[in-house]
């Protein structure tokens, strides 16, 4: 289905001109987001997750590009972090020098790096937005920080995308062509354009005596402009009742207005390269503040080739706990350690492993049972830890199978296993760093998955991981692409509070098809602030090598090379997976206990500075912490975040949705009216009855409503997430 909202013709986007308001790519080329849509498999290692943060904290020093090539430093940061952290050992270090030595030929060249790359990456750079940009935002925002309230706690925005979002059946939408340009409003008193060019329909009120019933129907404007989508449940008479919007009130709970951010529009200038140009407005920022448009589109501009870098394909995934295809990397950067089971020291040979008693008596039942289920397969063998017929011996401990050979004059010898353990695994073991850079047997784990156990049905090879580039100036050049607008910021007053945290969070709704997010610094004083990272990793139990109490895990295509067994105990086991991927303890993977953790794995997180771009998919949740810096009382973080839609969709954007701030029309409008020798009282009653427009308090209204349904949808996302459960 072909998408558009040029103005050419009638808009064509989900909500209007026949598109379903949920419609969604189904099939066809489309971005990855975290919207009960990408999953990060395999899991990763806490080796990994440890490498990963040796290596941003390595490019977060002085010229690192420069000095990883010197002894001196290398030695020095080698130091440090196998320090910090027992996981980087020789291997380990050796990998990440040499991954970092890529990394900074890279760098030369791009100006930003990749860190906490699994699956997943977040692109870093404190060089591709000039200094001046910073200084510009600040010195064109102070006069909104003025007299600033900071009422609703530390966390603000001077431009909020959920104040004056499209509300589908209120909102005035341009359907049936026409656009919004920048240009319209580079001036506030030009704004008078805008009516004539556009063609929107006032309804002028012929006040008399004997029709003021009459006049006060014909003023009511926007019914027939409005998008088909919805009702008048949402026009503005009795808007002031907040209450009646209320989760309580049930029949006006299913009339909940559908609502959504208003993206503006951006084009590509000339036939190359990544300079853009804003073509729309950018939602609750006056075009007026041209230095701010200008410094916006030097970001967009520059958060470009890391989108390039960080933006993910999406594929066809089913998402199930018994999903077979994680035997296929999933994320952009293949992993470089993986593993679907621990290794172990110590382990026992064959012949100590068979010797042992717990190994020989389900030796002994399952010859036994092969002999009975010919005769008497309903026979119970007792002594197993329960009760069991012949056949489901048979079917328990089909195990056995996979034994090289079995001595039938075994005995019993003194258990050898105490001394049993496990160790992490390390890269470079399955496939080397060279094989990674150049995504060859990247699929290749340490220990192998249960691709089909011996009950399912066989089923096919999933495809090779593969590398690609993304391009978004060359694929999209000409449509251009859609991004929604924060400017916001983390401020905290006093020595009291000098610390805050947010809950883990994923931007935007699925009308909206956020893919990526970039964040721009402008502004940090007295504080250190860091971002953290984690993404949906489901570990579905079936797949992972481990004792479970009835025996091995075997896989139906295991050679008996494959084969491993340790008399060690279900909890032993399990102790061991929750280790090397990096969890606390055990009880964050027994989905027997409530509380189990929500199949999410952090990945990382990297540290904020003033004047730092970074940008990441939206395949991640992403978690804030600000601090005061030692030595102050109070401090704030100011930043602009840019949420990219996704281009394969266009949605409707400020170029479609005249601007709902009535204070952006009042002047204009009034000057118009006038013009038309209307008397003041009627300029007067007219411009209080423009239905389409919003006063601030319905303005903060539907906000209001736009934070609730975020906490919806997020409680919604964690429902369909799932726990681990082994």
């Amino acid at each position: 289905m072909r998408l558009d909202n040029s103005s050419d013709g009638p808009l064509r986007v989900p909500g209007f001109g026949g598109v379903p308001i949920d419609y969604s790519i189904t099939s066809g080329p489309r971005f990855a987001h975290g919207i009960k849509d990408f999953q990060q498999t395999p899991a990763v290692t806490a080796r990994e997750m440890a490498m990963l943060n040796a290596m941003s904290v390595i490019t977060d020093k002085k010229n690192w590009h420069v000095r990883i090539f010197e002894n001196k430093w290398v030695d020095q940061w080698r130091d440090e972090v196998r320090g910090k952290d027992k996981l980087i050992g020789s291997r380990a270090w050796t990998w990440c020098l040499a991954e970092l030595r890529d990394k900074a030929i890279a760098y030369e060249k791009q100006r930003f790096v990749e860190v906490v790359d699994a699956g997943s990456s977040v692109c870093k750079s404190d060089e591709c937005v000039p200094a001046s940009i910073a200084e510009s935002l600040l010195e064109a925002l102070a006069f909104l920080y003025q007299g600033y309230s900071y009422d609703d706690g530390p966390v603000f925005d001077i431009v909020n995308p959920d104040l004056y979002p499209l509300v589908h059946g209120e909102s005035l939408v341009l359907e049936q062509g026409g656009r919004v340009n920048l240009s319209d409003f580079r001036k506030i008193d030009e704004a008078v354009d805008v009516f004539t060019r556009l063609g929107l329909r006032y309804q002028c009120l012929i006040h008399s005596e004997e029709s003021d019933q009459e006049s006060d129907q014909e003023s009511d404007e926007g019914s027939d402009e409005g998008s088909d989508e919805g009702s008048d449940e949402g026009s503005d008479e009795g808007s002031d009742d907040e209450s009646r919007f209320s989760d309580d009130n049930s029949a006006i709970a299913k009339a909940r207005p559908c609502l959504q951010s208003l993206p503006c529009d951006i084009k590509f200038v000339g036939d190359t390269g990544t300079e853009t140009r804003i073509t729309s407005p950018i939602n609750n920022l006056h075009p007026s503040l041209h230095s701010v448009y200008t410094a916006i589109e030097k970001i967009v501009t520059a958060s470009i080739p890391l989108w390039n870098a960080c933006l993910i394909v999406a594929k066809c995934q089913v998402r199930s706990r018994l999903d077979r295809s994680h035997q296929t990397q999933r994320g952009r950067i293949p992993l470089r350690i993986v593993t679907f089971g621990p290794t172990w020291k110590n382990e026992p040979s064959w012949i100590e492993a068979v010797q042992n008693e717990y190994v020989y008596k389900k030796i002994k039942a399952y010859r036994w049972a092969k002999q009975m289920v010919k005769t008497k397969p309903d026979r119970i063998l007792k002594g197993l830890g329960r009760s069991m017929t012949a056949e489901q011996v048979l079917s328990r401990f089909r195990w056995v199978e996979k034994l090289p050979y079995i001595r039938e004059a075994m005995t019993p010898t003194p258990d050898t296993f105490s001394e049993l353990s496990w160790k992490h695994p390390q890269p470079g073991v399955s496939f080397s760093h060279e094989d990674w850079k150049d995504g060859r047997n990247v699929d290749r784990a340490i220990v192998k998955m249960i691709a089909q156990q011996e009950k399912d049905k066989p089923i096919s090879k999933g495809p090779t991981h593969e590398r690609y580039e993304i391009s978004l100036e060359k694929e999209f050049r000409e449509p251009g692409l859609q991004v929604i607008v924060q400017i916001g910021g983390v401020h905290l007053p006093d020595q009291i509070r000098r610390t805050w945290s947010g809950k883990w969070d994923l931007r935007g709704n699925p009308k909206e098809h956020i893919v990526a997010t970039s964040m721009y610094i402008y502004d940090m004083t007295n504080v250190t602030a860091s971002i953290a990272f984690r993404q949906e990793t489901p570990m579905p139990s079936q797949v992972y090598r481990y004792e479970d109490g009835n025996g091995p895990a075997i896989c139906h295509t295991d050679a008996p090379s494959d084969f491993r067994f340790r008399n060690s105990y279900h909890c032993q086991e399990i102790e061991a997976i929750a280790d090397i991927f990096g969890f606390d303890s055990a009880l964050n993977l027994d989905g027997c206990l409530q509380g189990t953790d929500l199949s999410y794995q952090r990945t990382g997180s990297v540290v904020l500075r003033q004047g730092r771009l970074i940008t990441f998919p939206n395949t991640f949740e992403t978690k804030l912490t600000v601090d005061i810096a030692e030595g102050h009382d109070t401090g704030h973080l100011r930043y602009v975040k840019l949420y990219l839609v996704d281009p394969h969709y266009r949605i409707c954007s400020t170029a479609n949705v005249p601007p709902q701030q009535y204070n952006w029309w009042e002047h204009a409008h009034a000057d118009l009216l006038r013009q038309k020798g209307l008397p003041e009282e009627i300029v007067e009653q007219i411009i209080g009855q423009s239905g389409w427009c919003m006063s601030e308090k319905r303005a903060e209204w539907y906000r209001g409503m736009m934070e609730d349904m975020h906490r919806r949808q997020r409680r919604k996302r964690h429902g369909a997430v799932g726990h681990y459960y082994f």
